[in-house]
């Protein structure tokens, strides 16, 4: 089941990958849609609601104050992966889930080989 899980998310993001990649070349812009863009034109309040959550609840430096560090997980992290092109990020989390897929299926012949030896 887990296995199923990250390949259906792997070939989803795979195919958004490549609707955004001829999105981007059907617009005729020389740039490509950014992933931040393309989060806010879709659910635009969930984005200002993931910083809120991400800045006081997340982050280490706001939620463990003796530390006396400025947060840093949104600024510069999380903002700066927004800043990437959509296209390359929906790939490369296809390609992640993907691994995780193979891995799962691994450990499951690993576990159960009476399962799964015929294949």
């Amino acid at each position: 089941m887990i296995q199923f899980t990250f390949r259906f998310l792997s070939f989803a993001f795979a195919g958004m990958a490549i609707w955004q990649f001829i999105a981007d070349r059907m617009s005729g812009a020389a740039y490509s849609t950014i992933l931040g863009q393309v989060w806010f034109t879709t659910f635009p309040s969930s984005l200002q609601i993931a910083e809120a959550v991400v800045e006081r609840y997340m982050d280490p430096c706001s939620v463990i104050l003796f530390l006396g560090c400025s947060p840093f997980l949104w600024h510069p992290g999380i903002s700066t992966i927004l800043q990437w092109p959509a296209a390359l990020i929906f790939a490369a989390l296809s390609g992640v889930f993907f691994i995780f897929g193979q891995r799962a299926s691994k450990r499951a012949r690993r576990k159960h080989p009476v399962l799964y030896k015929d294949s």
